[in-house]
Order: C-alpha cells, then structure tokens, then sequence
C-alpha cells in the first residue's frame, strides 16, 4: 500500500496572513489526512489507461484510471454477491468498467450522452452475430445499405469543423450505420464514430475548448476502420465477465436516490459503494469541450445551450452577479477573490470579467454537490462508502480546498468523513505559480471518504 501516514498541511504556515488559510487550517484539524501520494499518484490520472483493453477507446479527459477503481473497491470490502457500485458523474465509464472486470454488478449515469453511448459501448456483452455484422460493415471500401433507416444524424451543425473532403465521408459513414438493424453493432459503430470526430476535425480539446489544429487524418475511412479493427480484437481477446450486469443512464446526479433504489431492486443488491470524480471547481465546461461530439451526434447549438444547464456548476458562464451561501467557509473564500479583483484590475488596467464570475461559479458548484451529497446520504445503506476524487484549485491565488469542503457538507448531509487522501500535489496555471509561489506546495488531488 506503500508508505501511510498522518499529514497535516505544515506549509501553510506561510499563508497566515490570508484569511482562506485559516479556513483551510481549521476544517484540517477536523478531519484525519493521510498522506499516499507514493501509491496513488500514478492512479488518478488516465495514464495508465492507453494501452489497457476498453479504457483506451475514447480520449476523454479528467479521467482516472480502471487500477484505483479496483484499489477503492478492495478497501471497501463489498462481496460480489451482496453489493453494486455506482457511479453518479460516470464519464466514459472507467468506474464500471473496473467493477465489472471485478464481477460487481454496477450502474452509472451522466449528463452528456456522449459519454453515456461510450460507456455503454464498452460494458455491453456482444455476441458473435453482432461482431461478425461489424467485421463486414468494415471490409475494404465503405458498403452502400439500404432499408429503414434508425436514425439520422447530420454534419450541418459542425461542418464548420472538417475540411469538406473529411466532412463528407463522416456523414456518409453515419448515414451507412443508421440503416443496420442489429442494434448492438449499430450502437458500437456510432459509438466508434463519434470517437474519430476530434481525429478527423481542424479542432482539438485544449484547456477549456477547442482549439483549432489542422487534421492530419487524410483518410477518413481508412482511420475509421482502423479504430474498429481496434475495438474488435479488444473484445475478442479480452471478453468482459458475463455474470454481472453494468449500465450507464443519461440522469442527473441529483437523482442519485431514485436511480440506487431502482438498481437495487433489479439486482435484488445493496449499495456498497459509490465511486466517482465529480467536475472540479475549476471553470472546466465538458458541454464546451465535448462540444463537437455533441454538435455532431446529439444537439442543435440551442438544444447544447439547455443541456449544459443540467450539469453541476463548475463552470463560469450563465450564472449573473450576487449568488448568496450561508456556508461560512465558502463565502470566506469567495470574499477573499472579491477582494482581490480591483488589485489586480488596477494593477493590469484591464477589466476582469473572467474572475468576477468565480464567487458565483464557487457558489453554485458547492451548492449543487451538497445537494448530491444529501442524495446519497438518503440512499447509502449502513457501512457503506462513498469515494470522491477531487482536486484543489486556486483563483488569484485564494486557495479552494475543495476535499476539505466536500467533506464538511457530506458531514452535513449525514455522512462520516473517515478520511481524506493526498494522493499527489496539483497543478495550476504558470500565471498563478508566478505571482503566488505558495500555491506549487499547497495544492493536491485527494480522494474523499465517506461512510454511512
């Protein structure tokens, strides 16, 4: 397990002067740290996962690795027989797939869909006939269907995105799959499609968008059957258990309650334990940044608009002025960044527009994950647990302790806060780093631990 042990944040005896600092420090003293960064650092990255069967399907970001999963569920001591985990931010479904590469039985849910159809893709258990329809559909040229028609998705809301040569044989691929009638192989082959789209497309995720970046994908269908061909050995080789069930829902985590009890009752289980990392108060939007994937699979720009309203406020836009909290460390911090914004507007000459919407994003984030802490307070069995791997971060230097807060509201909610698990020192911008040398010690990635 490598080298455990009790830590306290030593270093931020250098910030007494900064009123967030004695927030931090007093909710340190309420809670037991233990230092594991020697056996977790490697763990809460994605790294790991690349060259891994199924984990490596899809580029998705801020995720983390199938190996912590695994770790979590050890320690928790839930029994196969007894128990599901449950995944209320599941992402591309690294969560469930480690629980079911384990045999748990498992369930997730997200907002964005397209995480939800690359999820499911990975956890369905495919028969031979569905497979046998893919290898067909991806021999030499692109075959030419015809029938009835499943779906239909269309290029027109992101052509702006893809050379004309490249956009054309997208839609046409689309266009193909819809008219296949095995839902398995249909559903797999959109999925894979949508996982080419960043490849094929003049723009790539970078920080919290898109930048554009010319492709160096000159044939689309070429790649396309590459990544399948891919995906094909991946679940010839390396079959999945077929004794447990997985699934991942498009839901809210706010209506983790309802979803847990319905699992329960269909596997005739308990909760054993919830495992998740939710979106970090860091200004990050997913809608933003998979917004291409959904443009071209799911929504019109309007329809993208409302989506991203379901999901927990960790991002900046569309909140107005003046959001009110009567958590007291929450407005301590956030009144803090308030103070320092004219500083640094007086300082540049330049209004910042950007960090006067923080208090209000920092408002709204800690006030949605309380709510879904209070969610899963309702629905945790006695001795059950519930991991969050979160990460710290900063705005003009004003550290957001964002373990430590989320611990104190699932200590609101009901919930015990066993302890709280440094795993690796966090980053944030060259900017900040520059300006407050405080912040390259003072920040870390954590895993939460809670118990009913």
């Amino acid at each position: 397990m490598g080298n455990v042990q009790l830590k306290t944040n030593n270093s931020l005896a250098n910030l007494h002067k900064y009123e967030h600092a004695q927030c931090i420090a007093e909710l340190e003293s309420k809670y037991k740290i233990i230092d594991e960064e020697i056996f977790f650092k490697n763990l809460v990255n994605p790294s790991l996962n690349k060259l891994k069967p199924y984990y490596g399907w899809a580029r998705y970001r801020e995720a983390y690795s199938g190996e912590l999963v695994k770790e979590l569920i050890k320690r928790s001591g839930i029994k196969t027989d007894k128990h599901f985990v449950y995944d209320p931010m599941s992402g591309s479904g690294s969560t469930l797939l480690a629980s079911t590469e384990l045999d748990f039985d498992s369930i997730g849910n997200d907002v964005n869909p397209y995480a939800v159809d690359i999820s499911n893709a990975k956890l369905y258990r495919y028969t031979n006939k569905s497979l046998q329809i893919i290898e067909r559909f991806i021999q030499d040229n692109l075959p030419s269907l015809k029938g009835k028609a499943f779906f239909t998705k269309t290029m027109k809301n992101c052509c702006h995105y893809f050379n004309d040569a490249n956009n054309l044989v997208l839609q046409k691929i689309i266009d193909q799959i819809s008219f296949i009638d095995d839902k398995p192989a249909r559903l797999l082959l959109n999925a894979i499609w949508l996982t080419i789209l960043e490849d094929c497309s003049n723009r790539k995720k970078d920080g919290n968008g898109l930048a554009t970046r010319e492709t160096k994908v000159k044939d689309v269908w070429q790649h396309f059957r590459k990544i399948a061909n891919n995906i094909l050995n991946d679940l010839k080789t390396y079959p999945l258990p077929r004794t447990s069930k997985a699934i991942t829902i498009e839901d809210t985590a706010f209506n983790a309650k309802k979803i847990i009890s319905s699992f329960s009752k269909t596997t005739g289980k308990k909760l054993g334990a919830i495992i998740f990392s939710p979106p970090y108060a860091n200004s990050f939007d997913y809608f933003e940044s998979y917004k291409l994937e959904l443009l071209c699979g799911y929504y019109a720009q309007e329809d993208l608009v409302k989506a991203r309203n379901t999901a927990i406020r960790s991002f900046r836009k569309g909140y107005g002025y003046n959001l009110k909290t009567n958590n007291k460390y929450v407005e301590t911090i956030c009144e803090e960044i308030r103070s320092r914004i004219p500083q640094k507007e007086k300082r540049t000459g330049v209004v910042d527009n950007r960090s006067r919407l923080v208090p209000n994003l920092l408002i709204g984030y800690f006030e949605d994950m309380g709510k879904t802490l209070g969610e899963f307070s309702l629905a945790m069995p006695k001795g059950s647990r519930c991991y969050i791997v979160v990460d710290q971060s900063a705005y003009l230097g004003v550290i957001v302790p964002s373990d430590l807060l989320l611990a104190q509201l699932g200590e609101l909610s009901g919930l015990e806060v066993e302890s709280i698990i440094r795993c690796r020192t966090a980053k944030t911008s060259a900017q900040q780093l520059k300006e407050f040398s405080y912040l390259k010690t003072n920040l870390r990635e954590s895993i939460v631990v809670l118990r009913k």
